[in-house]
């Protein structure tokens, strides 16, 4: 998650890469996340770092506003 205050500064970009970068020296096979469906900027975001859409699911967040979260993986 970013700050509202730096959004459209590169944090989110900069978070991604590294989490890529350290889960390939980790030897990790996938990076795996979910994300509300309704968060657009952040679903722009993860396909174009090459998180592909898996499912939409209900987490049980309904009683807070948030019913539908889609899920994304990027292979490694």
């Amino acid at each position: 998650m970013v700050h509202p205050d730096f959004l459209k500064c590169g944090v989110g970009k900069s978070l991604i890469d590294f989490s890529v970068e350290h889960s390939i020296k980790s030897n990790v096979k996938s990076i795996r996340l979910d994300v509300y469906q309704k968060n657009i900027p952040a679903i722009k975001l993860y396909e174009k770092c090459g998180f592909k859409y898996v499912d939409t699911v209900d987490l049980g967040l309904r009683n807070y506003g948030l019913d539908w979260f889609k899920l994304y993986e990027r292979l490694l």
